[in-house]
């Protein structure tokens, strides 16, 4: 297929620009037919992708993290108003090289880790439906939204330049554990209302987020609904004790933990807490969550 790669090369701490010789190298050995662009602002992903669809491009890669891929994908779902405008274009397949620090959604996704090795996927991978998330706000995620505590972790996590990897999102929920307090939360979804004091409240379409959690074990990025995992009213001991139980997905068994499946879900607390999503920022709460179902297609192994 025609590719078009976009590296962003702020990922992973500049982890992503050290890796553009190498990668091309790969690339060539395999002889994928490619043309490969560096971004150059945080708004370039979404031009080069834009540019990238109005040219033809059957392929388009986010060369990055789970922020990238977002922003990239986001721009993919724009084709139907190009073409509508008569930009002309085509429907490309979204491409993942992981060069993030967390790489959440191509963990889930069972992409590779090591982009060298993600570089046979563009060759030889499998395109397969992905759900898309969309907020009420219009912006866009791929992987899960959290609310809370979660969210919070993420803000200060982003704040971190002495850590690299994913040693920051463990050095940052211990950090904030510190001062964090539990909130009421008010939750809107298909089967009802749920009301409770919790911790957290994660929205998965896929299964990772946070360098590795586990966090939406049951979830399937193609089956059109989100699950939503709701960490209840812990102490810190009580947290700190099931914290590893995160990343083998176990924790949804314990007793103060809850699940449930929607196609959509509206998030609301007494406490000023806001909703991230793919690492970034998403919304204020509170924020109302919906599906498109298999919006765009991803090629996995």
């Amino acid at each position: 297929m025609k590719t078009f790669i976009i590296v962003n090369p702020t990922a992973g701490r500049g982890k992503g620009l050290k890796l553009v010789p190498s990668i091309e190298a790969r690339l060539k050995s395999l002889g994928l037919d490619y043309t490969l662009h560096i971004s150059e602002s945080p708004s370039a992903p979404a031009e080069l992708t834009r540019q990238a669809v109005a040219d033809g491009f059957q392929l388009v890669v986010a060369g990055g993290g789970d922020g990238t891929c977002q922003a990239v994908a986001t721009a993919m779902l724009e084709k139907d108003k190009t073409m509508a405008a008569g930009g002309g274009g085509c429907t490309p397949v979204f491409g993942i090289l992981p060069m993030g620090r967390g790489n959440d959604l191509a963990h889930g996704l069972g992409i590779p880790a090591d982009p060298l090795d993600a570089c046979q996927v563009l060759l030889s991978g499998r395109p397969a439906d992905l759900d898309v998330g969309v907020a009420s706000n219009g912006k866009m995620f791929l992987n899960v939204a959290g609310a809370g505590f979660d969210a919070e972790v993420n803000r200060y996590a982003n704040r971190i330049r002495w850590f690299k990897g994913n040693l920051v999102y463990l050095v940052a929920i211990f950090v904030k554990l510190a001062t964090f307090r539990s909130a009421q939360f008010t939750l809107r979804h298909d089967g009802g209302t749920w009301q409770g004091k919790a911790m957290m409240v994660a929205v998965g379409n896929s299964r990772y987020y946070g360098g590795g959690l586990f966090v939406a074990p049951q979830a399937l990025p193609d089956d059109g609904r989100f699950d939503v995992v709701i960490i209840g009213d812990l102490s810190r001991m009580e947290f700190i004790r099931a914290f590893p139980t995160v990343y083998k997905g176990t924790h949804i068994h314990h007793p103060k933990v809850q699940t449930f499946r929607t196609s959509r879900i509206t998030i609301d607390c007494d406490a000023p807490y806001c909703s991230y999503a793919d690492g970034d920022f998403l919304s204020e709460l509170p924020v109302s969550l919906d599906l498109l179902p298999r919006a765009i297609k991803v090629l996995v192994k």
